[in-house]
């Protein structure tokens, strides 16, 4: 296989977790057949106190660090020129436009979209050729708006538990998306794991594991990505370690 291939594989990866916030802020308003409006769904409840927010200081402080990483990994900062290309790249063709628009290669949500008060993220390479590890955080102002999103987020994965394919300038890729069994964290917990297998790179497949968390009235998601399988115990030492962190952040603010 050459390096073109295993490119074509693994840079799908990270911009799928890197506009996850996003996509769970954005599924407030893709739910307003049940929900009522997008800004209904997205606004903070009237009547409702303002809860703490931490600084963005605080909450960068907050985030998972180096050494909270399996040995291999570095801090990578490729995320934002990830997203950014892929962003720009025109949608694929699909058999299934909503899901591909949700939690495939035709999203077109991008960092810069989140709603929270304060948000941060950090990604980490592994020294295994599509191995990642990131971390998206997003503090709100009410817990209830937090809530609303992670409702919306967990609804959007029962509709699309399923499988679709996705054909761009790269090739043909199919996308299988499953609930993923997941220690219980926070508040309300939501876990997935994707699986992109792609014919242009001698079918080969990526697997994404993602961890979203609503704690009280932030949210933090954790991925993990790899070439065919990724070590499940990795998020779950990481996941209670970075909603832990996030929790005391709020409750200095």
């Amino acid at each position: 296989m050459s390096a073109s291939d295993f490119s074509r594989l693994t840079n799908r990866v990270p911009w799928v977790a890197a506009f996850f916030l996003a996509l769970v802020v954005a599924l407030a308003g893709c739910s307003s057949t049940t929900r009522g409006s997008a800004s209904q769904a997205s606004a903070t409840p009237s009547g409702t106190k303002s809860e703490p927010v931490p600084t963005q200081a605080a909450l960068d402080a907050a985030m998972l660090t180096l050494a909270d990483m399996p040995t291999g990994y570095t801090k990578d900062t490729s995320s934002e020129s990830s997203a950014a290309s892929s962003s720009a790249s025109p949608p694929p063709s699909t058999d299934n436009k909503q899901c591909s628009q949700t939690f495939g290669n035709g999203s077109s949500n991008t960092l810069d979209t989140r709603k929270a008060a304060v948000k941060a993220d950090v990604q980490f390479a592994g020294s295994d050729l599509g191995s990642e590890i990131f971390e998206a955080t997003g503090v709100f102002t009410a817990t209830q708006t937090a809530r609303n999103y992670i409702g919306a987020f967990s609804s959007a994965v029962a509709k699309c538990t399923t499988t679709w394919t996705e054909t761009d300038k790269d090739g043909k890729s199919t996308y299988t998306l499953a609930p993923l069994s997941f220690p219980k964290s926070g508040d309300t917990t939501v876990a997935i794991q994707e699986k992109i297998k792609s014919e242009s790179a001698l079918g080969l497949s990526v697997v994404l594991d993602l961890v979203a968390v609503q704690t009280k009235n932030a949210l933090v998601i954790t991925a993990q990505s790899g070439i065919a399988a990724v070590d499940p115990t990795t998020l779950t030492s990481l996941v209670p370690t970075a909603v832990s962190r996030v929790d005391k952040a709020v409750a200095s603010a």
